[in-house]
C-alpha cells in the first residue's frame, strides 16, 4: 500500500490575448512557434500552411503531421 503526500498548487490562470485575426479568420497557435491567421473552414494541414507554417507529414497514414517549422528536429 502506498500513501501519497503533497501540496497542489493552482493551475495558471489562462489570459485572453487580442488576435490580429479578421473575423472570418482563425488563430493558429503553435507553441514556441509564434501565432497566425488563416481562413476559417479549412482543413487542419491546410490551415496551418495557410497561416505560415511549415508542416511536415509522414507518408502512412496520408494527413499525419510529424514536424511544424521543422520541429521536433529530424
Amino acid at each position: 500500500m502506498a500513501v501519497l503526500c503533497g501540496v497542489v498548487a493552482p493551475a495558471p490562470q489562462a489570459r485572453a490575448q487580442a488576435t490580429p485575426c479578421a473575423v472570418t479568420e482563425v488563430t493558429v497557435v503553435v507553441a514556441g512557434q509564434g501565432t497566425g491567421c488563416a481562413p476559417a473552414g479549412l482543413d487542419g494541414l491546410t490551415t496551418l500552411r495557410r497561416a505560415g507554417f511549415s508542416a511536415t507529414t509522414v507518408p502512412t497514414p496520408p494527413g499525419v503531421i510529424c514536424r511544424i517549422h521543422g520541429t521536433p528536429a529530424a
